[in-house]
């Protein structure tokens, strides 16, 4: 019986996880703008990217780089410094029921990101034991609501759904206080 699980699982498990990818690549990914504020997701191989956010002219990205890279210290590796990074999102599995301006009834979903800089720097060669083992460690959780602007968190996002369709309709970073940014 066990041959039977194993084979079917190793069978079922890629078609769901290459389902629930592809699902979440159509829902999320897309450009999101209010006025001059742009955000910008795509899915990669593994998850949804934070690719671009903009205030008006500034690259919030970018500033959160260099925020992060004089706070966290020691905590993440020197060269980083010259490195940019990925910003990865996760569910927080977070949801509020609310009504936007004109009564549209909707789901706020908090999001995190994760600044990933671990493909950027690459994989150092060594003869000494265990070489790889903390690999997949993931750095990025152990930061969680490091840095705060006017009271939020700056690796808070909230995706908006409607609340009868389902479909997202917006996106918004409220360290940022733009409101919702609608997607086009």
């Amino acid at each position: 019986m066990p041959l039977l699980v194993d084979a079917t699982l190793s069978t079922l498990i890629p078609a769901i996880d290459a389902a629930a990818r592809s699902q979440a690549s159509a829902a999320y990914s897309g450009t999101y703008t209010k006025g001059n504020d742009t955000a910008r997701i795509s899915m990669d191989g593994a998850n949804l990217r934070l690719n671009e956010l903009k205030h008006g002219d500034k690259d919030i990205l970018f500033a959160l780089q260099e925020m992060w890279k004089y706070s966290l210290g020691a905590l993440v590796p020197a060269e980083m410094a010259n490195t940019t990074g990925i910003y990865r999102l996760f569910p927080g599995e977070i949801y509020r029921e609310s009504v936007m301006d004109g009564g549209r009834k909707v789901v706020e979903e908090d999001w995190r990101f994760e600044w990933d800089f671990s493909e950027a720097l690459g994989s150092k060669e060594s003869e000494l034991p265990g070489r790889g083992a903390s690999a997949a460690e993931c750095k990025g959780w152990k930061v969680v609501d490091w840095l705060y602007y006017g009271g939020q968190s700056v690796d808070r996002v909230v995706f908006v759904r409607d609340a009868v369709t389902g479909e997202v309709v917006g996106f918004e970073a409220p360290f940022l206080r733009s409101g919702v940014l609608g997607k086009k």
